[in-house]
């Protein structure tokens, strides 16, 4: 099974060149099958047998526009190669009786020129087994034609150019096939290193998601319910609790939140409740309604900013801020306690990074971190509404 695999994978990788080449191949021994024809059309007359000449011409012409056809839409196939050879040395072996006189000593025929891009066409194929024995076919049958014409010594010449366009056109061929073959190897690994470190950086999005709703829900409520020491918060954790439980419910069956509306600005007033009486919350929240997923973002990061006001700024009281404008959303969370060090505490913690940052940015928002020691912190979270495009 893994050396039909190998087999397979080593067609496919060759496959495009092939196809390159056979869409060539088709401009080339085309191009110069319709000039020979007309070239043979002009010079009908001055040819030694004329009618020698039509017969030659119908199944040229009619196989050169099967041929375009043929080789364009499927490629090269060895009995295509064959059946073109075949004409090809019909042709080259008449070639006495279909040229005029002058141009048979000369080389430089519309024989000549089909001959030539036969042998060409055929190495296209990509197979040298098949196409150098081809071009050399054409070789002998073109010596054959100069030796009944009586030009053996310009036919010498010829036949030496036409075994160069063999060998020549073979090499190439293989040259091309084989780098072809390398570089879809290179972008195939490629291919399957970036859908390697999609999977992961997906794994790792939604790992840090459901740490995130861990984090800002049940870890945050646990801790609530440790360091409270008054009887009026037990009713604000049962709430709460019961709303952690909802999002855990929400990440066991895997149904993300939805597109729908929601007033952000009612649910930030009951995050605010939840705080009291360790925390005061001054909140200012003007009417907004979020995108359900958008809301949650900022419902989890201004918790999360609360939290952290209550267990690290030294002080009672913070200030919460809602507002909106034409294509903008903000929610900003201050205090006035002990500040620190923005840049250590997001580089050695979860909360800020992961559960106010990160979680922002899973909606394409945005989280900014202003804090100066002995001054307190400011905690800026945004949100814009997406463009229309005209």
């Amino acid at each position: 099974m893994a050396h039909d695999s190998a087999e397979v994978g080593a067609v496919l990788r060759r496959e495009p060149v092939r196809l390159a080449m056979a869409k060539m191949a088709v401009g080339l021994r085309c191009g110069v099958g319709a000039v020979g024809i007309v070239s043979a059309l002009i010079g009908f007359t001055a040819t030694r047998s004329p009618g020698v000449l039509a017969v030659v011409l119908v199944p040229v012409a009619a196989w050169t526009a099967w041929y375009a056809r043929r080789v364009w839409t499927r490629g090269l196939s060895g009995w295509v190669i064959a059946v073109d050879v075949g004409l090809t040395c019909g042709v080259c072996v008449v070639q006495w009786w279909v040229l005029p006189p002058a141009a048979v000593p000369g080389g430089a025929s519309w024989v000549n020129a089909l001959a030539a891009m036969t042998v060409i066409c055929a190495q296209l194929h990509g197979h040298p087994l098949v196409s150098i024995p081809a071009g050399l076919l054409v070789t002998v049958a073109y010596g054959i034609g100069s030796d009944l014409a009586g030009i053996p010594a310009y036919g010498i010449m010829d036949l030496i150019t036409l075994v160069v366009q063999t060998v020549a056109a073979a090499a190439t061929m293989v040259v091309a096939v084989r780098t072809g073959g390398d570089a879809a190897t290179a972008f195939g690994q490629l291919q399957e290193e970036q859908r390697a470190a999609a999977i992961a950086s997906a794994e790792r999005a939604a790992a840090l998601s459901q740490l995130r709703l861990l984090h800002n829900g049940p870890l945050t409520t646990l801790t609530m319910a440790i360091h409270t020491d008054s009887p009026r918060a037990t009713p604000t954790l049962r709430r709460r609790a019961a709303a952690d439980l909802g999002a855990l419910s929400v990440l066991e069956s895997g149904d993300g939140a939805g597109e729908e509306l929601v007033r952000l600005d009612e649910q930030l007033a009951q995050v605010s409740i939840w705080y009291e009486p360790q925390l005061r919350v001054s909140a200012r929240l003007a009417e907004v309604s979020l995108p359900q997923r958008v809301a949650d973002a900022f419902l989890q990061a201004v918790r999360e900013a609360l939290e952290n006001v209550l267990r690290h700024a030294g002080t009672g009281h913070a200030m919460l801020e809602l507002g909106q404008d034409a294509d903008r959303t903000f929610a900003v969370v201050s205090d006035q306690g002990r500040g620190f060090g923005v840049e250590q505490r997001i580089a050695a913690g979860f909360g800020l990074r992961e559960a106010v940052i990160g979680t922002m940015t899973t909606v394409d928002g945005t989280a900014t971190i202003a804090s100066t020691l002995g001054k307190g912190t400011s905690v800026r979270l945004e949100w814009r509404r997406a463009q229309p495009v005209y």
